[in-house]
């Protein structure tokens, strides 16, 4: 079964339901020596699903209310906040979290800081890679990468650094 994963740059074909599982980190630091200590520690994000259907009343979480004003996120006028979880980044490590649509995003800090740089991937429950962007993004400000069908609507990834 397909399924079409909504990217604020992209549309791409991703598959397959699955459970999800806790978060890994994997890889090395990579960070030269001319980084501080405080910096190669890296940062933390804020990791939150949303579960976007065309319900009625129409309901926005206030802390994502600016961020799902735009299209494509605005096909769906019901949004309900399933997990939110704080993801500690490393530079250079790779954060792997699992969905309860069986894909798995991948996040590596490039650049820590006021306005971190993250490599993000999107993969499908058999571990093919549907989705990748770099996101530079201030501080409390949530990024949007993915949408992924979830049951009667979409599951939206929100990373907050």
């Amino acid at each position: 079964m397909a399924f079409a994963v909504v990217s604020a740059v992209a549309s791409v074909a991703a598959a397959g339901p699955g459970a999800g599982a806790p978060s890994t980190v994997t890889g090395k630091n990579s960070a030269s020596s001319s980084v501080s200590a405080s910096s190669a520690v890296g940062n933390t994000v804020e990791f939150t699903l949303l579960h976007g259907t065309k319900t009625l009343p129409s309901s926005i979480p206030s802390q994502f209310a600016s961020a799902l004003a735009s299209p494509p996120w605005t096909v769906y006028s019901h949004y309900v906040v399933l997990s939110t979880k704080a993801l500690p980044l490393t530079v250079g490590a790779t954060v792997k979290e699992s969905l309860p649509t069986g894909h798995t995003v991948e996040i590596t800090l490039v650049t820590p800081g006021a306005t971190p740089k993250m490599d993000m991937v999107l993969k499908d429950a058999k571990g093919v890679q549907v989705a990748k962007g770099t996101y530079t993004q201030p501080k409390g400000t949530p990024v949007l990468p993915w949408q992924v069908p979830y049951k009667a609507g979409g599951l939206v990834v929100a990373v907050r650094p």
